[in-house]
């Protein structure tokens, strides 16, 4: 593989990592200037793991709140470019490129790197756009200062599932507030970080003096990288079963890789193979017991093999890891639903839909779980305040099978009666 492919592969693939989603059971409804920083300044905040940090200090006002709304806003204008615009990849790419001047061919990468800034495969935020489609979306959960640097965590629902970014937030020379990093929860690490990982890899592939100073894990890694490249280009081109034979084709120490361990288990699951992906997760879990990334990437599992008590220990630890997210109650609540505790799925799904940022899923949650238990003032409660709280439309419920025993009752005919004015269309 030539130098000029590898280079292009390993930016795309990075550019899909960062807006791969896990956890799909929770998406499901029941009906440019630079900003300068350095390697040191990124890895040695440990994003990932600010969240329980005493030395996170809230905030929520100022400018650079009103940067985090205006990136959540991006984000729902359905415009990739809009979002793209608070990405500066250069500076990422500054980080991640820190202390590797000497490496051959390393200025053919960032020249690469650069002239790709323009596509889309190759902008973290048009990628997000992207995942987030017409039904996504991206919030913002919490934004706080930590050792003088602000960050702003959001998660990321998709209909392939939901993740949480921790973007790093600083003024560029235009004193625009931009993105100069982010934290991947299903990566377990920055972004900087693996595109570091990808120049070692490309770049110093040719150098055998670089080779004898890496460490034996990145060693292999660079040996290794056309097949490593073959692998997550297979995933990302939906070809699952094709990358799961190429993952157990790596020497020992790359499939126990933590990046490379998180691709696999993306990989079983768009395989739908089940038990793969479950030792995927297990093995992942012996080797990297204290990541978020793994508990999010469980919930799948554990909910199709009904281990309740683990898969609720799976989200609180998601919570803390991430300072806590009312979305989760809506996660909470489905789950007691598939375990018939309808009073305890309704407790979190009103927890939820009471957050003021609330998405439709807990009021989808709050009508299946009023429907099941047959409460009809209930069902057309919550059925008004979704219309009304998310200006959605109806097409004929009578059409719908889960909606039969609503259909039937003194409620729908008052439905039925508030909606005379109503435009008829849409899909509940």
């Amino acid at each position: 593989m030539s130098f000029w492919v590898r280079c292009r592969l390993v930016l795309f693939c990075l550019a899909w990592f960062a807006a791969t989603t896990g956890c799909r059971q929770q998406a499901a409804a029941p009906a440019n200037g630079t900003a300068s920083a350095s390697a040191e300044q990124s890895s040695d905040d440990q994003i990932g793991e600010s969240s329980a940090n005493p030395l996170r200090e809230p905030v929520t006002s100022g400018e650079y709140f009103d940067a985090a709304l205006a990136i959540e806003a991006a984000a729902a204008s359905g415009d990739p470019q809009a979002l793209a615009n608070f990405f500066d990849m250069e500076a990422i790419l500054q980080i991640a490129a820190h202390g590797l001047q000497d490496l051959p061919h390393i200025h053919d990468f960032t020249k690469g790197f650069r002239k790709g800034q323009g596509q889309e495969a190759l902008n973290m935020g048009a990628q997000i756009a992207r995942e987030l489609g017409t039904e996504g979306s991206y919030q913002l959960v919490h934004l706080y200062k930590r050792r003088g640097r602000h960050i702003a965590q959001f998660r990321l629902v998709s209909v392939h599932g939901m993740n949480y970014h921790e973007l790093y937030l600083q003024k560029n020379a235009q004193g625009q507030i931009v993105v100069v990093d982010m934290h991947i929860m299903l990566s377990g690490e920055l972004l900087s970080q693996t595109l570091r990982r990808g120049i070692l890899a490309t770049a110093g592939s040719s150098n055998r003096s670089l080779l004898q100073k890496l460490m034996q894990s990145e060693n292999e890694y660079v040996k290794h990288i056309d097949k490593i490249l073959e692998f997550q280009a297979a995933v990302n081109e939906n070809r699952p079963e094709q990358a799961l034979v190429i993952y157990r084709e790596l020497p020992e120490t790359l499939r126990s890789d933590k990046t490379l361990l998180l691709v696999r288990i993306i990989a079983a699951s768009r395989a739908e193979d089940w038990d793969d992906y479950a030792a995927a997760i297990d093995s992942f879990k012996q080797r990297y017991p204290d990541e978020a990334a793994v508990d999010l990437m469980s919930i799948d599992i554990l909910l199709r093999d009904k281990k309740f008590d683990e898969l609720h220990a799976a989200i609180d630890r998601i919570d803390k890891a991430v300072g806590g997210d009312p979305h989760l109650d809506a996660v909470r609540a489905s789950v007691y639903f598939t375990d018939n505790d309808l009073g305890s799925a309704e407790k979190f799904a009103l927890q939820a839909a009471a957050d003021p940022k609330a998405l439709p899923i807990a009021f989808w949650h709050l009508i299946t779980i009023a429907m099941a238990a047959e409460d009809y003032e209930k069902t057309l409660k919550y059925l008004l305040q979704i219309e009304e709280r998310f200006d959605l439309e109806f097409s004929d419920l009578t059409e719908i099978p889960d909606y039969a025993g609503f259909v039937k009752s003194p409620q729908y005919q008052t439905w039925l009666r508030r909606h005379d004015e109503l435009p008829a269309g849409g899909q509940p």
